[in-house]
């Protein structure tokens, strides 16, 4: 399927646009434009696909969109070759650490950085004059959200994942206009959110690639598939305990992991491997890196696993893109998952950290044929409502924008 196309604003396939190239920028027909700064360019997890998704259609609803980014990365590069203008902007190393590494000296030298960083950021924000800036997530708000209110534009804080601390959570509060959650769920966890001055759930959209007129073929072959950076936090440890268990019942179960090392984090494989070595599941757990398109994995496997724990996990939208395909889904119970995971109805819920149950679960989709397609018919006909629809969630973003609920 071909990409959507950005009007006439495009950038060279091999140079993302640059706040001191000379060339003009086209005009555009647009009446109102929108900055969306990206603090997270290294990657393009689940939150870069939503960015990539809102300035591509945005257009549609008479905005002019540019992406701003702190650096380089896999994300400017998916943009760039979509057309949609994206502008790196570099940020003091200081700036650009990664995976809650930024602790002791990192954070001192972060903090003596960001003025100065604010300064450079609100001019290049000032020659724009955007209507709106749309920040992502806790860094997006530390580093761009302050210039964006200087020069008067409406801020927009989209909110992928969790961050506990208190006094971050106030002020980016206070500082947006509008602070838009895939589910309310995250409240939970970040109580402080109330605080806003506008807040509304916007569930995540299902891009139209992913999506599958009718769900995919249930796989005989007992492979399990998840979608994720290599951190912690995504309980990929546990994952292989389970695995180990679940051979016991079924011998030929395997399990391959889509997704790029985070950066802070480049020990995590070999120690995966170690344990998958020490589990005696090394010949059946695979980290596969990080794919263009991942869903070519996810929809010839079995099942979809999502084993994450509580910390960061909001409403993952890989668990949607895999419904969306028609893969049966195990997931643990954090964050907002159960909105989508009715246990027992659209999939199979376990608590975090609990290799049993979750192996128990995993056995129960591998081998059960009849619940197996009974899960996935009832979260495929689920996310086909409207709100998981690109338009849907698209004109969801462009009322926020414009401060209409």
């Amino acid at each position: 399927m071909s990409r959507p196309s950005v009007g006439n604003r495009t950038a060279p396939a091999s140079h993302p646009a640059s706040p001191d190239d000379p060339r003009p920028t086209p005009p555009s027909r647009a009446t109102r434009r929108a900055v969306l700064f990206d603090a997270y360019p290294h990657t393009y997890g689940g939150a870069q696909r939503v960015d990539h998704l809102v300035a591509s259609r945005l257009p549609e609803h008479g905005w002019d969109v540019e992406v701003i980014v702190p650096g380089p990365g896999p994300f400017v590069d998916e943009l760039v070759a979509d057309g949609i203008t994206a502008t790196v902007i570099r940020a003091p190393s200081a700036l650009n650490q990664y995976g809650r590494t930024t602790t002791g000296r990192r954070a001192v030298a972060a903090v003596l950085r960001l003025p100065g960083w604010w300064l450079r950021l609100g001019r290049e924000l000032r020659r724009r004059r955007p209507t709106v800036v749309n920040v992502i997530d806790h860094r997006g708000l530390l580093l761009a959200a302050v210039p964006a209110r200087l020069i008067g534009a409406r801020v927009v804080w989209h909110v992928h994942s969790i961050n506990g601390s208190r006094a971050l959570n106030r002020v980016g509060a206070r500082l947006a206009h509008e602070v838009v959650v895939p589910t309310l769920a995250i409240v939970r966890q970040m109580p402080d959110l109330r605080r806003a001055r506008s807040l509304q759930a916007i569930t995540n959209a299902v891009r139209p690639e992913v999506r599958r007129p009718q769900p995919v073929a249930l796989a005989s072959e007992p492979l399990i598939t998840t979608s994720a950076r290599l951190h912690p936090d995504k309980g990929l440890d546990v994952l292989i305990a389970a695995l180990a268990t679940l051979r016991r019942a079924v011998p030929g179960a395997r399990a391959v992991v889509v997704g790029p090392v985070q950066d802070g984090f480049e020990d995590v494989p070999e120690q995966l491997s170690s344990l998958a070595r020490e589990r005696g599941v090394d010949d059946a757990f695979e980290l596969a890196g990080y794919l263009d398109q991942p869903e070519r994995v996810v929809e010839r496997s079995r099942c979809y696993v999502q084993p994450a724990r509580e910390r960061t996990e909001v409403l993952p939208l890989a668990i949607l893109e895999a419904m969306a395909m028609g893969v049966p889904v195990v997931a643990t119970d954090v964050g907002g998952v159960r909105d989508i995971v009715v246990d027992g109805e659209t999939g199979l819920l376990v608590p975090p950290e609990d290799a049993d149950q979750l192996a128990a679960a995993l056995e129960r989709v591998l081998t059960d044929d009849a619940l197996a397609r009974s899960l996935r018919d009832a979260a495929f006909a689920l996310v086909s409502e409207p709100r998981f629809t690109p338009e849907g969630f698209v004109a969801s973003m462009a009322s926020a924008y414009d401060g209409r609920r």
